[in-house]
Protein backbone atom coordinates (compact mmCIF):
# COMPACT_ATOMS: atom_id res chain seq x y z
CA UNK A 1 0.00 0.00 0.00
CA UNK A 2 1.46 3.28 -0.70
CA UNK A 3 0.44 6.62 1.28
CA UNK A 4 1.63 10.00 1.31
CA UNK A 5 3.58 9.39 4.67
CA UNK A 6 5.00 13.44 4.29
CA UNK A 7 1.53 14.31 4.86
CA UNK A 8 0.83 12.00 7.58
CA UNK A 9 3.78 12.67 9.62
CA UNK A 10 3.53 16.11 9.22
CA UNK A 11 0.25 16.32 10.49
CA UNK A 12 0.82 14.07 13.49
CA UNK A 13 3.97 16.65 14.28
CA UNK A 14 1.56 19.46 14.31
CA UNK A 15 -0.79 17.59 16.45
CA UNK A 16 2.68 16.95 18.83
CA UNK A 17 3.44 20.58 18.49
CA UNK A 18 0.42 21.45 19.57
CA UNK A 19 -0.11 19.10 22.22
CA UNK A 20 3.17 20.46 23.82
CA UNK A 21 2.51 24.46 23.38
CA UNK A 22 -0.77 23.68 25.75
CA UNK A 23 1.23 22.27 27.90
CA UNK A 24 3.86 25.41 28.20
CA UNK A 25 2.00 27.13 30.65
CA UNK A 26 3.90 26.61 33.97
CA UNK A 27 7.17 27.24 32.76
CA UNK A 28 8.84 29.98 34.20
CA UNK A 29 10.66 32.55 31.73
CA UNK A 30 14.04 31.24 31.75
CA UNK A 31 12.43 27.44 31.17
CA UNK A 32 10.37 28.50 28.43
CA UNK A 33 13.33 29.41 26.20
CA UNK A 34 14.57 25.98 24.89
CA UNK A 35 10.93 24.16 24.69
CA UNK A 36 9.61 27.33 22.67
CA UNK A 37 12.79 27.22 20.27
CA UNK A 38 12.30 23.60 19.40
CA UNK A 39 9.04 23.52 19.18
CA UNK A 40 9.11 26.62 17.15
CA UNK A 41 11.43 24.62 14.73
CA UNK A 42 9.10 21.48 15.07
CA UNK A 43 6.12 23.56 13.54
CA UNK A 44 7.73 25.48 10.88
CA UNK A 45 9.73 22.27 9.60
CA UNK A 46 6.43 20.35 9.53
CA UNK A 47 4.33 23.09 8.04
CA UNK A 48 7.11 22.98 5.12
CA UNK A 49 6.60 18.99 5.03
CA UNK A 50 3.20 19.06 4.88
CA UNK A 51 3.32 21.90 1.75
CA UNK A 52 5.78 19.88 0.27
CA UNK A 53 3.16 17.06 0.67
CA UNK A 54 0.87 19.04 -1.43
CA UNK A 55 3.17 20.32 -4.06
CA UNK A 56 5.42 17.49 -4.77
CA UNK A 57 3.56 14.41 -3.10
CA UNK A 58 5.95 11.43 -2.42
CA UNK A 59 3.95 8.05 -1.56
CA UNK A 60 5.94 5.56 -0.40
CA UNK A 61 5.09 1.81 0.07
CA UNK A 62 4.33 1.63 3.89
CA UNK A 63 5.66 -0.64 6.68
CA UNK A 64 4.02 -3.93 7.52
CA UNK A 65 4.81 -6.65 9.41
CA UNK A 66 5.46 -9.17 7.83
CA UNK A 67 5.73 -11.78 11.31
CA UNK A 68 3.93 -10.63 14.60
CA UNK A 69 6.02 -13.12 16.41
CA UNK A 70 9.15 -10.66 15.73
CA UNK A 71 6.91 -7.57 16.84
CA UNK A 72 6.02 -9.49 20.01
CA UNK A 73 9.94 -10.77 20.58
CA UNK A 74 11.43 -7.20 19.93
CA UNK A 75 8.41 -5.73 22.18
CA UNK A 76 9.42 -8.49 24.98
CA UNK A 77 13.12 -7.53 24.71
CA UNK A 78 12.51 -3.89 25.04
CA UNK A 79 10.18 -4.75 28.39
CA UNK A 80 13.13 -7.18 29.69
CA UNK A 81 15.30 -4.34 29.33
CA UNK A 82 13.88 -2.11 30.99
CA UNK A 83 13.68 -5.33 34.01
CA UNK A 84 17.35 -5.87 33.63
CA UNK A 85 18.63 -2.09 33.83
CA UNK A 86 17.99 -2.18 37.72
CA UNK A 87 20.45 -5.15 38.30
CA UNK A 88 22.73 -4.78 35.48
CA UNK A 89 22.36 -1.12 34.60
CA UNK A 90 21.96 0.79 31.73
CA UNK A 91 25.07 0.43 29.95
CA UNK A 92 25.34 -3.32 30.19
CA UNK A 93 21.31 -4.20 29.67
CA UNK A 94 21.24 -1.70 27.12
CA UNK A 95 24.29 -3.44 25.22
CA UNK A 96 22.86 -6.54 25.55
CA UNK A 97 19.45 -5.56 24.51
CA UNK A 98 20.67 -4.16 21.36
CA UNK A 99 23.00 -6.82 20.17
CA UNK A 100 19.92 -8.96 20.85
CA UNK A 101 17.59 -7.32 19.02
CA UNK A 102 20.13 -6.49 15.55
CA UNK A 103 20.45 -10.60 16.04
CA UNK A 104 17.09 -10.79 16.24
CA UNK A 105 15.67 -8.45 13.09
CA UNK A 106 18.29 -8.37 10.23
CA UNK A 107 19.73 -12.09 9.67
CA UNK A 108 23.43 -10.36 8.25
CA UNK A 109 23.82 -9.56 11.77
CA UNK A 110 24.46 -13.17 12.79
CA UNK A 111 28.06 -12.85 10.60
CA UNK A 112 30.45 -11.71 13.57
CA UNK A 113 31.90 -9.69 10.51
CA UNK A 114 29.03 -7.35 10.84
CA UNK A 115 27.61 -8.01 14.01
CA UNK A 116 30.95 -6.87 16.27
CA UNK A 117 31.36 -3.63 14.17
CA UNK A 118 28.07 -2.65 14.69
CA UNK A 119 27.87 -3.89 18.25
CA UNK A 120 30.82 -1.93 19.22
CA UNK A 121 29.53 1.13 17.48
CA UNK A 122 26.03 0.64 19.49
CA UNK A 123 28.44 0.27 23.02
CA UNK A 124 30.16 3.21 21.70
CA UNK A 125 27.10 5.63 21.27
CA UNK A 126 25.27 4.28 24.43
CA UNK A 127 28.26 5.30 26.83
CA UNK A 128 28.76 8.62 25.18
CA UNK A 129 24.55 9.07 25.89
CA UNK A 130 25.41 7.43 29.47
CA UNK A 131 28.27 10.37 29.82
CA UNK A 132 26.14 13.17 28.54
CA UNK A 133 23.38 12.43 30.75
CA UNK A 134 25.08 11.52 33.81
CA UNK A 135 27.93 14.07 34.13
CA UNK A 136 26.00 16.85 31.83
CA UNK A 137 22.93 16.66 32.23
CA UNK A 138 22.75 15.10 36.63
CA UNK A 139 20.35 12.73 35.29
CA UNK A 140 20.48 9.81 37.19
CA UNK A 141 20.83 6.50 34.90
CA UNK A 142 21.04 2.94 36.34
CA UNK A 143 24.18 1.50 37.66
CA UNK A 144 25.10 -1.97 37.55
CA UNK A 145 27.67 -4.52 37.49
CA UNK A 146 30.21 -2.98 34.80
CA UNK A 147 28.56 0.59 35.09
Amino acid sequence: MRSNTDRVGAILMLIVAVVFISQMGNLTYLGVVFPRAVLTILVVLSTILLVKSFVKPSPAKTFRFVDIRTAVAAAAIVVLWAILMSWLGFVVASILSFGVLMVMVDRSARDLKVFLPAILIAAIEILVFYYVFVNLLTVPLPRGILI
